[in-house]
C-alpha cells in the first residue's frame, strides 16, 4: 500500500489517505467512527506509511469524518446512544457531537 500513496495528491507537498485506513473499513457500510488504523491493512500502525510519505518531503493527510458513524462499527456497537435519532424516521448515522460524552471520546 505504501507504494500507492504519494502519487495522487492534488495539493502540492501533500498526499491524502482517505477512507479504508481505519477500523474494519472494508466496504462503505462499516467502520465509520473507529478512528484507529485497520490492523489487517496496517499491522505496524501508520508509522511505516508516514515515514514512507515523509521520505520524499511530503506531508500525509488523514481523512476522518468525526460526525458520522456506521452501525457496523465498534463505536456504534459500544455507544448506540451517541447516534442522533429522529422518532418515526430511518436510523441516522450522525454522531451527536453536541453531547459532552461524545466529545471526550478519542475514538
Amino acid at each position: 500500500m505504501c507504494s500507492q500513496v504519494g502519487r495522487s495528491s492534488q495539493v502540492p507537498g501533500t498526499t491524502p489517505l482517505v477512507a479504508g485506513w481505519f477500523g474494519k473499513r472494508n466496504n462503505d457500510r462499516a467502520g465509520l467512527g473507529d478512528w484507529y488504523p485497520n490492523p489487517q491493512k496496517f499491522p505496524q500502525g501508520l508509522k511505516p506509511l508516514i515515514d514512507h510519505v515523509n521520505g520524499p518531503g511530503l506531508d500525509l493527510g488523514l481523512w476522518v469524518e468525526p460526525e458520522m458513524v456506521n452501525p457496523d462499527s465498534d463505536l456504534y456497537r459500544q455507544h448506540p446512544d451517541w447516534v442522533i435519532t429522529f422518532p418515526g424516521r430511518a436510523r441516522s448515522e450522525l454522531r451527536n457531537v453536541a453531547a459532552s460524552q461524545t466529545r471526550e471520546c478519542r475514538c
